[in-house]
């Protein structure tokens, strides 16, 4: 363990850590991590847009025909589904930058204004839509049938407790607010091993389920998705320092290493029905995951510097309005296309809504965003978080 981290866990109030002790961040690396935040909301939308516009009420993109079931395998099982992993990622490296600067009870104070109060206003909100919705369409019976009838209730629907938040997506502020609270114990750990860390971090999320608890129910369920603890751990290992692996030129393979990757994802992918549940959640899933979080650095190393790249570094502040509200945004969207086509809508119109809602999503934040900031501008901070003003928290 290199002397950059020496007394990198210390009591609670003081970290212990000085920021500029931390290795430095190259600017490629940061304006790549600005892209990646980027990315992975854009494909964070494909993945809640698959089930919410492509394949409702149950329907398998396979009974929607071949070209429904390849694109459900290249964009939703291959590159969507690793965006709250690499998310995670992102966020435990961001995390120590954040520590070192403010000391644990700085980041637990910027943590609650910047998570939890997003949290409760953005699940408040999309109950009074649900209600809304029900009231103009005569299902207002059903919508209030949904509402908690009981004190807890109230509290997971609004923060997610011991299940999951009313806006459903919004779990990954709740599990990286916990992912904060346990930092100096992690970082603790880490200096002691970082292996051993993550070895013992996997084993205690996991349980009995999958080897990377990508089943909920480990032996430690405080998390509602086991996968961001054990990814928050790696980013905190990763920013810590070089890991014991092989030193690799990426500006040299990495177009190679993107047409490989992304074939090997495709056909692993495509392969899923055929393969046994336990020896998928075992040994596939964690491999389609790695193979895909690789897929996803080598296009954003590519697109860096770019044209592509730039405009995604000027997206960059709206990501988080984008997570927020997409939920909301992809409802509305449904409802648009129920009521055009009177309910029977036609598989392309639902394949073309599903591949355009990223950008739907993305275009009304960047109208709505710079208004809220200007005429409401205390509404923002409560949506938005009082100090990242739009950026995804560290």
């Amino acid at each position: 363990m290199t002397s950059s981290i020496s007394g990198i866990a210390s009591t609670p109030g003081n970290s212990g850590l000085a920021a500029n002790q931390l290795p430095p961040v190259s600017a490629a690396t940061a304006e790549r991590l600005q892209i990646a935040r980027t990315l992975c909301i854009f494909f964070m939308v494909f993945a809640h847009s698959f089930p919410m516009l492509l394949t409702p009420d149950g329907v398998t993109a396979a009974a929607l025909g071949n070209t429904a079931r390849i694109v459900s395998a290249i964009l939703y099982d291959g590159l969507a589904r690793v965006s709250m992993p690499l998310l995670s990622i992102l966020s435990g490296y961001l995390a120590l930058q954040s520590y070192g600067r403010r000391g644990y009870r700085g980041v637990l104070t910027e943590k609650l204004r910047t998570l939890l109060v997003p949290l409760i206003a953005w699940s408040a909100l999309s109950i009074m839509f649900d209600l809304g919705y029900g009231a103009a369409s005569g299902g207002l019976a059903d919508i209030v049938a949904r509402l908690p009838t009981d004190a807890l209730g109230w509290v997971n629907a609004l923060v997610g407790l011991t299940d999951k938040p009313w806006n459903f997506p919004l779990y990954f502020l709740r599990d990286l607010f916990l992912c904060f609270l346990l930092l100096p114990v992690f970082l603790f750990l880490l200096k002691l091993s970082r292996s051993g860390t993550l070895l013992l971090v996997v084993v205690l999320c996991a349980g009995t389920t999958t080897l990377f608890g990508l089943v909920d129910g480990g032996i430690l369920p405080i998390f509602q998705r086991q996968t961001i603890p054990v990814l928050f751990v790696l980013g905190l290992a990763i920013r810590m320092g070089p890991l014991p692996m092989p030193s690799l030129n990426v500006e040299s393979w990495r177009g190679p290493a993107t047409i490989v990757a992304l074939a090997l994802l495709i056909a692993l992918t495509m392969s899923r029905a055929t393969v046994e549940a336990a020896a998928w959640g075992f040994f596939f899933e964690p491999l389609r995951l790695t193979l895909g979080i690789g897929v996803a650095w080598c296009v954003i190393s590519l697109v860096a510097g770019s044209a592509v790249g730039a405009a995604m570094l000027r997206l960059a502040r709206f990501v988080f309005l984008v997570f927020c509200s997409h939920e909301i945004v992809l409802s509305l969207l449904g409802i648009g296309l129920r009521a055009v086509f009177d309910w029977s809508v036609p598989t392309s119109v639902r394949l073309v809504a599903t591949l355009l809602a990223p950008l739907l999503c993305f275009a009304l934040a960047a109208l709505v965003q710079p208004r809220l900031e200007d005429w409401l501008p205390r509404l923002t901070v409560i949506l938005l978080g009082s100090r990242h003003r739009g950026g995804l928290p560290a």
